[in-house]
This record gives structure tokens, sequence and C-alpha cells, in this order.
């Protein structure tokens, strides 16, 4: 039986995060936020990107939501609170739907819900917020899938 507690993550996960602090470096602030992890599945190759594209939140309109929301003010450093609540609950749901590992779609997924400016960005920039939350949770769902047959 497979032991679905696990914290493996994806290479396209890890990619994610690490384009996510260049690109909080590339702003010139020291934090790490939701609004960044966004932009980085435009940095990286995976399949979130182009169904974020297809639902209106293209990688243009989102940077620029990026840039009206960095805050060089914020003194913090490091990953947000919000960053860090994103990926506990993308790992929660890799284990709730029996995942062994944790991919992009599962933080799309997290971002999409959970209460954060990512979320805020793509609400604004997508008509059918709906249909993107559905369609990413059906691939969530097609990841599992895959795993199991793998396995």
């Amino acid at each position: 039986m497979a032991n679905y507690s696990t914290t493996k993550t994806t290479t396209a996960f890890e990619n994610i995060i690490r384009c996510a602090v260049l690109r909080a470096e590339k702003y010139g602030v020291s934090y790490v936020a939701t609004e960044f992890l966004l932009g980085a599945f435009y940095d990286t190759e995976n399949s979130c990107k182009a169904v974020l594209s297809r639902y209106g939140a293209g990688k243009e309109s989102v940077d620029i939501k990026i840039r009206e929301n960095v805050d060089p003010s914020y003194d913090k450093k490091g990953f947000t609170t919000s960053v860090k609540s994103v990926s506990s609950r993308a790992e929660d749901l890799a284990i709730r739907y029996k995942c062994p590992f944790v991919a992009p779609e599962h933080l799309l997924l997290a971002i999409l819900s959970t209460s954060c400016v990512a979320r805020n960005i793509v609400s604004t920039l997508v008509a059918n917020f709906n249909g993107l939350f559905a369609e990413i949770e059906q691939m969530v769902s097609q990841l599992t899938s895959t795993a199991l047959t793998r396995a």
C-alpha cells in the first residue's frame, strides 16, 4: 500500500519554487509571496500555464498585476505566511487525492482555494473562475490516476 503522507515533490514543483525566489529578487524584495509563485508558473515547463492562459490569465497580464502588488516597504525576509499556507495546502491536496507526490497542479489548486494575493490576481483576470478551478481539479485527479497506474 502506498504511503500518501509523503512530502515528495516533482522537479516541476521545485522549479516553480526556485523561480518564485528569482522573481522576488528581480523585483528587488526580500520576501517571496504568492504572486511570485503565480508568476513562476510562466517561467517553467508545466501544464498549468496553458490552462491559466486559456482562461484569460496570460503571462503579460499576470506580470502587470504582480508589479501592481509588489510592496518594497515590506521588510520581512523569506517566504510569506501565505506562501507557507499555500505550500502546506498543496501537500494536503496531494494526500487527499492519494497522490504520492506534490506537483504544480496541486500548488495551483492550493492557490485557487486559499485567500491570497495570487488568487485575487487570477480572479480579476479570469471570467470563469469556477471553470478554471474545475479544470485544475480534474488535472489533479488525473495525476493521481496516472501515478496509481504506474505504481
